[in-house]
């Protein structure tokens, strides 16, 4: 999964370590139809306790795209601009963490250290399913659909020139200021250079689409941590740059 709509967030100063991790949670691995594989816990883990770490490759934006030339990477979170944790082969199982809008896990992140990790949201039961949220890009840009009771927001592409945008392959996804630059300076659409930029904003915070396909949410907004709600079609290049 490359969580395109994954916010990277201050890592939690309390799940820091100065030596060793703490434990993981105790959890099982078992059939979760119709999502495959799923992460269910064996013990009561307490609102705000650490669940375990994100485990897999560390890799560049480069190497990412090195090794999924063509298609969105299933395992691959996003922790900063630059970095991303693939969990592709990984033997731990946080790469089985189901998706849900409401999960009971927060996943945060820290470039620093290169790592991620999950802490509970709420207080989890013996036999509950793990599951966080991993954004509606992540479903938008595959092309494919939540497990029902899974997904209340829509899904559906706003405009037929976003719809055109999201199509191409690979997409542009600008994620540096040279890039962000190039779009600007490019001749295409302004809808579709919009939508290059939301692409982009999705590795800073998870973008949303409201019901009426139009208004955009950013749960979080880097510069003054407060949520950004603009309408697509009113807003400019120049601001989403």
């Amino acid at each position: 999964m490359r969580f395109l709509s994954f916010l990277f967030s201050a890592p939690s100063i309390a799940f820091i370590p100065k030596g060793n991790w703490p434990k993981d949670a105790a959890v099982d691995i078992r059939p979760a139809p119709p999502k495959g594989d799923g992460v269910f816990s064996k013990q009561s883990i307490p609102a705000g306790t650490f669940v375990c770490r994100y485990q897999g490759v560390v890799l560049t934006v480069e190497e990412e795209e090195k090794l999924y030339p063509d298609r969105y990477p299933d395992y691959c979170l996003q922790i900063s601009p630059n970095l991303s944790i693939d969990g592709q082969n990984s033997n731990h199982w946080s790469r089985f963490i189901n998706h849900n809008e409401n999960g009971n896990l927060k996943i945060h992140t820290d470039a620093e250290q290169r790592t991620a990790y999950f802490t509970a949201t709420t207080d989890i039961a013996p036999g509950d399913e793990l599951c966080f949220d991993y954004g509606v890009a992540y479903f938008v840009f595959r092309g494919i659909t939540p497990a029902p009771a899974t997904e209340s927001r829509s899904l559906e592409l706003p405009t037929e020139s976003m719809a055109e945008a999201l199509a191409q392959v690979p997409p542009s996804t600008p994620r540096s200021r040279p890039e962000i630059r190039a779009v600007m300076d490019g001749s295409e659409p302004i809808d579709v250079k919009k939508a290059a930029f939301l692409r982009g904003l999705d590795f800073y915070g998870g973008v949303r689409w409201m019901a009426d396909g139009e208004t955009v949410e950013l749960p979080t907004c880097l510069a003054d941590k407060k949520t950004c709600v603009f309408n697509f079609s009113e807003v400019s290049v120049d601001e989403l740059a």
